[in-house]
């Protein structure tokens, strides 16, 4: 009598757990789950905790959900079984198993915590370099157009501009003043009260 051959395929099982449990007891039911893995002759090939993110949308009114992933292989017979105990299991809010044949991928191109992780890092430093270049160009820009350097000629007194930050515009206050203007200044506005006074 000829032994039948068991066909197996690869599978990558994606568990959303409830997150009314602490880490520790998410943890034991992804154990949990890949135990009824192995029991139905399975074998554990790679295991990535993502966890505690938050839901697109809410599921059995959680808003986040701890999120496992279990890469395994498994006799093509018992994944419907695997999937309906799986669904019996309280803490488990979704579960999705997908063959790896079927979709066509292969375990290295798996997106795992680890690439999401270097690809947010990737994205944020793609952010921040324009935003660097950008502000150091506009900062040079705005230095010229705000701070202009022009010698002050000789016979004018120098006129002391404060620091501003760069990109706010400001008027220049006079801090030192000459004084024959304020002399000037003075005898005028004596001539105005005069006048004032000669009217009444």
């Amino acid at each position: 009598m000829e032994k039948e051959e068991i066909l197996t395929s690869t599978y990558e099982l994606t568990l959303l757990v409830s997150p009314d449990l602490s880490e520790f007891d998410a943890q034991k039911v992804a154990d949990k789950v890949k135990t009824m893995v192995i029991g139905r002759n399975g074998q554990i090939i790679k295991e990535h905790t993502w966890g505690k993110k938050r839901l697109a949308y809410p599921i059995k009114t959680a808003d986040f959900g701890y999120y496992f992933t279990i890469i395994f292989t498994l006799a093509k017979e018992s994944i419907n079984e695997l999937s309906h105990d799986i669904s019996l299991v309280p803490e488990v809010i979704r579960h999705l198993s997908l063959s790896l044949e079927k979709e066509g991928v292969t375990i290295d191109q798996l997106f795992t915590p680890e690439k999401e992780v270097a690809l947010i890092a990737a994205m944020m430093k793609e952010k921040a370099e324009p935003k660097a270049k950008a502000a150091t160009r506009a900062t040079r820009r705005s230095a010229k157009i705000l701070h202009p350097v022009e010698p002050a000629p000789a016979n004018e007194p120098v006129i002391a501009e404060p620091e501003a930050p760069l990109g706010i515009e400001t008027t220049p206050v006079e801090t030192v003043i000459n004084e024959a203007d304020a002399a000037d200044r003075l005898k005028a506005l004596d001539e105005k009260l005069d006048q004032i006074f000669k009217e009444e």
